[in-house]
């Protein structure tokens, strides 16, 4: 175990630490310990489907990978991709005075993690989140000691916050937001989750519908702050990868189908179906949620009778394949620059939508379904601004991408005007970062005087 760091590296108290745990998070606790025998097991699958990173499993039962630098240490838990674009443009506004604070970024996926490295934070570590289990817990607070912890978006693992708690470890739940099933679910246990929110010592929320629905599960700290996915930075691609993209697609007419869900399948092939008629070499790119899917999307593509290329397996995207199947991960930063109309999927199925303004920083029309809860303020904002189409079947996906991806006329001024007022709406709510990062630092206590200057990471 490693050694405990000095007085003056401990982390700050928390206020909210010495209301008792109510008898709800002692059953949580009992189940985690009978949960965690088949751990080992549950990772094991989870490696061989591609969601776990063999090297750094260690990380996942707490045992950390990196060493703990000196001074002070702000955690950031983002879960997944979407939650790490949100907060990687608030790092370089904390360690804008390095060598305090370092931060520790902590993802739970291989792809959110790929994502992070892409950006080349400095002052910055990565590890995998651990697992909400009391052992693996204790380790990596014992190692990472941080002075503040930082929770984003929906992050409410009660072992994780239990363990802060009892560490007296100041913790945040920033860009907050929950959603009505959520909040349903948490209902059933009331007493836990108020216990929870009310050890934050502040929560911001995204929107007034988020405020209400904490509050009235018990948080007694809550107040709007924004929603910081208004700033954060484009998704990135690379600039080669980009230029061979471009030249494989020339003139041929195409659309974006990203984080695709299960059952959106027959109604994209569909549209491709329509559209194809219309547009001679179409070709339909379609971005899985999961690329660990890849296969099975690629064989139910093939059994309604379309050709496609699947890009994780090095197949050509040839003059006669139909679907582009980007089964990759760390690339749709590319892959919406190569397309000029997109469609978020997540939103023909119950299951909340997907962020669009990564979409609306690069200049894309957006269509979506109806399903669009996780989102539904952001959604709101691009439909006053007439910068997105809602469909609600396969044969309005099909009528839409067909109209739209016209190169002339109506069509083509509409799919325009989509884009620009959409990139327009992104470009202007700006800010939330710089106050969320002043937020935080006032938080913080003052670094050591005597700790070593830290270097990069």
């Amino acid at each position: 175990m490693p050694a405990r760091l000095s007085f003056s590296h401990r982390p700050a108290r928390s206020g909210g630490a010495s209301a008792p745990p109510p008898f709800s998070f002692r059953l949580w606790q009992a189940a985690s310990w009978l949960v965690g025998i088949g751990l080992p097991l549950l990772l094991w699958q989870r490696r061989r489907r591609g969601r776990e990173d063999p090297e750094r499993q260690a990380e996942r039962f707490g045992i950390s990978s990196a060493v703990r630098p000196p001074g002070l240490v702000i955690w950031i838990q983002a879960v997944s991709v979407g939650e790490a674009m949100s907060v990687l443009g608030l790092i370089p506004h904390l360690t804008q005075n390095a060598p305090w604070p370092h931060i520790l970024l902590t993802t739970s996926t291989t792809s959110s993690a790929q994502l992070v490295s892409s950006y080349r934070l400095t002052h910055s570590t990565h590890q995998f989140t651990p697992w909400d289990h009391p052992r693996a817990v204790r380790r990596f607070l014992e190692h990472w000691q941080p002075n503040l912890a930082v929770f984003v978006e929906s992050e409410l693992w009660p072992n994780l916050l239990g363990g802060l708690r009892r560490a007296r470890i100041k913790h945040v739940l920033l860009n907050a937001r929950i959603s009505e099933r959520s909040a349903r679910r948490w209902q059933k246990a009331p007493r836990l989750i108020a216990w929870l929110l009310q050890g934050f010592d502040a929560i911001l929320a995204q929107d007034e519908i988020a405020q209400a629905r904490l509050a009235a599960l018990g948080a007694s700290r809550v107040r709007i702050g924004g929603n910081l996915k208004w700033d954060a930075p484009p998704l990135p691609a690379d600039e080669a990868s980009l230029a061979a993209l471009t030249r494989l697609l020339g003139a041929r007419p195409r659309w974006l189908a990203a984080s695709m869900h299960p059952g959106e399948e027959e109604p994209i092939a569909a549209a491709h179906s329509v559209a194809q008629s219309h547009y001679a070499g179409l070709v339909t790119i379609v971005v899985p949620r999961h690329p660990t899917r890849g296969a099975e999307i690629k064989a139910r593509f093939e059994a309604l009778g379309l050709r496609v290329a699947q890009r994780s397996q090095g197949e050509p995207l040839a003059a006669a394949t139909q679907i582009y199947l980007a089964d990759t991960i760390g690339e749709l930063g590319l892959l919406y620059r190569a397309a000029p109309l997109v469609f978020l999927g997540g939103s023909l199925v119950a299951h909340g939508g997907q962020n669009p303004l990564e979409a609306a920083r690069l200049d894309c029309a957006i269509l979506h379904g109806s399903h669009v809860s996780n989102f539904a303020t952001i959604y709101a904002q691009l439909h006053a601004a007439k910068a997105a189409l809602q469909i609600d079947h396969a044969d309005e996906l099909s009528n839409a991408v067909s109209y739209l991806l016209a190169a002339k006329g109506a069509g083509m001024k509409a799919r325009r005007r989509m884009a620009e007022a959409a990139a327009k709406l992104a470009a202007a709510q700006h800010g939330i970062t710089t106050t969320t990062a002043q937020f935080l630092r006032a938080r913080l206590p003052a670094p050591p005087p005597d700790s070593p200057p830290d270097s990069p990471s």
